[in-house]
């Protein structure tokens, strides 16, 4: 599509006049191909005699071919740039929306500016209802430069349509993390950085969002998919030190508590991925340790489903969990829960119930680095409750810095409050897509009424870590 080419007063009548809504048309084969695009059920021998007759009253002969696109497919596509692609022809001949006019300017400006920015440039997403184009850059760029080669390449590229009407009326921003909403990736390169897309379904309408974003209205024939993410998006790890008040009936213990835990997440191939956790503390002069491992399917912008299993130690006492664990993911809130069988080890000191532990928490992002928690349960049919909080301040120099708060009790006279700090190593991004794109969340002992002495009573919690929250 290099420019765009006069229509005659007959062709143009009838394509704009066509039984069938024409919202594209090309010319190939240096003008002896007239491409027409419709989507859904359409009389194509009808449009290819109405065309070739309309061709010949102004004196032009060409062949005329009809291409119905089926939106179920045409959802296969992952960015405008893959979307483009059967819509590339020499010259346009008629883009009555824009659409495919200005999607086209945004996606050859796009091309332009990384050939100048080179990588500095890491992605460009395009908000269907914000109308702005998002680009994402290396900290520490020149912001003002970068949206200055961008804009300039929009209208370089505006230029090469043969219309100004394709300038799409867009608003750059220069960004380091992109927002929680949806977002189309704009290239393929682009599909790397896949943002977290909020309440938005697998399948969404792209080429109406796009016609909104580009200043058009009235095409929205066609859906557009955004491709599930990865579970997770690469090798990723977390490891964090806490400390505060403890308290369980097990020796009436009640005293100071502190514990160091990590965890290290790996994708297995696209939709699964596995954590392996642990740590070790000590708990009113006790130590605790534990492991855990998680196997879990899980799409970004919508949930999580897996298996886990831990196994702790606590004063010569051991238990062991396992179950199943999910999540659900509805814009600025997750949803999860897990449910397990739980088996034990007494020892002379502390006693394990065998039975049913479930537990279920809501999150809340006030922010894309701010999180609000609440959730409860029941251990082998004694209840708990608990709550809290983690902020990640984003400093430059500690992307991956979070500090975080967790406060709860339940039954045996469990009681629990812990602060402490935590670090991500994987890739800089905000802490709302560390919990959904990286390490899954780990149950953990505070989140259950725990240990008891002799009366055969809980156990451990899920993620193997000490008897802290995560």
């Amino acid at each position: 599509m290099n420019t765009t080419t006069s229509l005659s007063a007959p062709l143009l009548n009838f394509l704009r006049a066509a039984p069938t809504p024409i919202f594209h048309a090309g010319v190939d084969r240096d003008g002896r191909r007239v491409v027409l695009h419709v989507t859904g059920e359409a009389p194509i021998k009808a449009l290819v005699e109405g065309a070739s007759r309309a061709l010949a009253e102004s004196g032009l002969k060409a062949e005329v071919v009809i291409r119905q696109h089926d939106a179920r497919k045409i959802a296969e596509s992952r960015s405008l740039q893959e979307l483009l692609v059967p819509f590339r022809h020499q010259a346009n001949l008629f883009d009555p929306t824009a659409i495919v006019g200005r999607a086209q300017v945004v996606v050859d400006a796009v091309s332009d500016a990384r050939s100048e920015l080179k990588r500095e440039l890491k992605g460009v997403f395009l908000d269907p209802v914000s109308r702005i184009l998002y680009a994402v850059t290396n900290a520490g760029i020149d912001a003002d430069r970068a949206a200055e080669i961008l804009l300039a390449a929009v209208d370089r590229a505006t230029e090469r349509t043969g219309s100004h009407f394709n300038r799409p009326p867009l608003r750059v921003l220069i960004v380091n993390e992109l927002p929680l909403r949806p977002l189309v990736a704009v290239d393929r390169l682009s599909r790397k950085l896949r943002p977290v897309t909020g309440t938005s379904k697998s399948v969404r309408n792209v080429l109406a969002g796009a016609a909104a974003a580009l200043g058009v209205s009235g095409m929205a024939t066609v859906a557009v998919a955004q491709a599930p993410g990865p579970a997770v998006s690469g090798l990723n790890g977390k490891i964090d030190a806490r400390g505060g008040y403890f308290k369980t009936e097990a020796d009436n213990t009640k005293d100071f508590a502190g514990f160091v835990t990590g965890a290290v997440a790996l994708p297995l191939g696209h939709s699964f991925g596995v954590q392996v956790d642990g740590g070790a503390g000590v708990g009113g002069g006790d130590l605790y340790w534990g492991g855990g491992a998680h196997l879990f399917w899980r799409d970004p912008a919508q949930g999580l489903f897996g298996l886990y299993g831990q196994y702790g130690e606590f004063k010569d006492a051991s238990a062991t969990r396992l179950g199943v664990e999910g999540e659900a993911y509805f814009g600025r809130f997750t949803l999860g829960g897990n449910v397990a069988y739980q088996w034990g080890n007494e020892s002379r000191r502390v006693d394990v119930d065998d039975g049913v532990v479930a537990g279920v928490n809501l999150k809340f992002y006030v922010t894309d680095n701010f999180m609000l928690k609440a959730g409860g349960g029941v251990d082998t049919g004694k209840g708990f409750g608990k709550v809290g909080f983690e902020f990640q301040p984003g400093f430059a120099a500690l992307p991956g810095l979070s500090v975080f708060a967790d406060a709860g009790g339940g039954g045996n006279d469990h009681v629990y409050a812990l602060a402490g700090i935590r670090y991500y190593f994987g890739n800089n991004k905000t802490l709302v897509r560390r919990h959904r794109e990286d390490d899954p969340d780990s149950v953990s002992p505070t989140d259950m009424p725990t240990w008891k002495k002799q009366k055969r009573s809980g156990g451990i919690g899920g993620s193997g870590a000490g008897p802290n929250p995560t």
